[in-house]
């Protein structure tokens, strides 16, 4: 496991400007906590893509796109 530690202020800053929308709040919250468990061993943009795709389909029609 990785020592590295998340700033607090990120996590608040997320949460104020995310608004009402928890979708949008959760999946930056995931993509910041997995970014920092694998910090240096990944090549992100695959990682990027599949979470996107995992969180479009579970947003489903609430979906702009």
């Amino acid at each position: 496991m990785s020592k590295f530690t998340i700033n607090e202020q990120i996590i608040k800053w997320i949460r104020k400007n995310c608004d009402s929308d928890k979708d949008i709040e959760e999946f930056l919250l995931n993509l910041i906590y997995f970014e920092a468990e694998r910090t240096g061993q990944w090549q992100w943009k695959d990682n990027y893509k599949r979470m996107i795709k995992n969180h479009s389909n579970e947003w489903g029609n609430k979906n702009e796109n």
